[in-house]
């Protein structure tokens, strides 16, 4: 056989299932040359085939071909490979390791490619959520409140005197075993933790309270994960360094440099925000509504999510902002210097956008499952509307052509889920 399967196991808490593929040394050709021609296609490059790698190579660079190549053979045998097993994925396949050296050459290789599971979590509650509307007059709390969203986004961490406290960012060395065992996604060296009861098991916060940089510090503490199974966490923690979360002032300065081209004074501005929210109450404000019921229903989801999958997608995110950037001939770069944050502030942030959208999506997959709700090819349709509007039969084809139905499939779960969601959402 072309690719053979030698071995599957878990890595990263189950976040991901590691294989390992033999594959003969023509058909790793064959897939390393598909994906020069794919690249080739996105460039715009017409060359001879002998031409096509070097010509890359001098464009995009060695490293950004060879990771393609590795990329693209670790996608079609990972995705085929997972479809055989029937596991529920949530992205692509990735390579283990980022290039495949000989890529090009027929000799026969060995490789391993992790698949990214979707986890299966519990709901707290699968009642109907209950949630306060937006009174039909604006208040001066909610007005305070939306200001206060804005003003979030030009919070920085500033480094701060005194012991840590919830909110505070800590880095540190930390070593941690759960029942007994090395628990990597809580291991390492000059890790950024956000010290939150929302983020991170209420023993952990208890116990790092109130340390100082510097300081050195080992602890228990017991937490009921969400297959209710008690795990108890030994840790050993060193803080490196601390900051506090700051909000900026609300000045007729800031006002007019930060926040608003058309306003000079921070009553302005309040006017304008009155406005706005009560233009959104007098539309009815239907997408509000869906953010609101998502992020409850998200609230109830138990246990942690793996560390991976918050990575995976805040990658996933940060690529998706590069792209949009350059698509308004921005660099990266430029578009976090507009947000008016340094890069370590902007990456904090998306993990946090990652943490959240992965919680809600989770949250609408638990849901899924608990009422045992069944999918139809009207879903599917929708899904494919959803994903590529105006093009839904082009992206069958794909989708289906390169084992990768399973991202249709996870959006008309999380469609169907969330039509119930709203369906049966009380607003008081």
């Amino acid at each position: 056989m072309a690719i053979t399967l030698i071995s599957t196991r878990e890595v990263q808490d189950g976040a991901k299932v590691r294989m390992r593929f033999s594959i003969t040394g023509a058909h790793k050709q064959s897939l390393a040359t598909e994906a020069l021609h794919g690249l080739a296609q996105e460039r715009g490059l017409r060359v001879s085939d002998g031409k096509i790698y070097d010509e890359l190579v001098k464009q995009l660079g060695f490293s950004t071909v060879e990771e393609r190549m590795a990329s693209y053979i670790a996608l079609r045998t990972g995705l085929p490979e997972a479809r055989r097993q029937n596991l529920a994925i949530l992205f692509n396949p990735e390579p283990v390791k980022p290039t495949m050296p000989d890529a090009l050459k027929k000799t026969d290789d060995t490789f391993e490619v992790d698949v990214f599971v979707n986890p299966c979590f519990e709901l707290s509650s699968y009642e109907p959520v209950y949630l306060h509307e937006p009174p039909a007059q604006v208040t001066e709390e909610a007005v305070n409140a939306q200001i206060m969203r804005e003003m979030n986004r030009f919070a920085t961490y500033e480094v701060s005197d005194g012991p840590v406290t919830e909110g505070d960012c800590v880095q540190v060395n930390m070593s941690t075993l759960a029942n007994g065992v090395p628990e990597m996604s809580l291991s390492g060296d000059g890790l950024a933790i956000v010290l939150s009861r929302e983020l991170m098991p209420e023993g952990f916060v208890a116990a790092v309270e109130g340390m100082n940089v510097g300081d050195h510090k080992e602890f228990q503490f017991t937490n009921k994960e969400s297959n209710q199974n008690l795990v108890h966490y030994s840790v050993a923690i060193d803080v490196l360094d601390k900051r506090r979360r700051v909000v900026p002032e609300l000045t007729d300065k800031f006002v007019a440099a930060r926040l608003s081209q058309e306003d000079k004074t921070v009553e302005q501005f309040r006017n304008r925000v009155r406005a706005y929210l009560q233009g959104r109450i007098s539309e009815g404000d239907s997408a509000r509504r869906e953010e609101l019921a998502d992020a409850e229903l998200g609230r109830r989801l138990r246990g942690a999510i793996p560390d991976a999958l918050i990575e995976r997608t805040a990658a996933d995110m940060l690529e998706s902002i590069r792209a949009n950037s350059a698509a308004q001939g921005l660099t990266l770069s430029q578009f976090i210097e507009m947000q008016g944050i340094n890069e370590k502030q902007f990456q904090m942030t998306v993990m946090m956008q990652a943490r959240e959208s992965l919680r809600q999506g989770l949250a609408l997959d638990a849901l899924f499952e608990h009422l045992d709700m069944q999918l139809d090819e009207a879903d599917f349709d929708r899904a494919l509307t959803e994903l590529a509007p105006g093009a839904e039969d082009e992206a069958r084809k794909n989708f289906q052509a390169n084992d990768a139905w399973f991202i249709v499939r996870n959006m008309a779960v999380r469609l169907k889920a969330h039509d119930w969601l709203m369906r049966t959402a009380v607003f008081a």
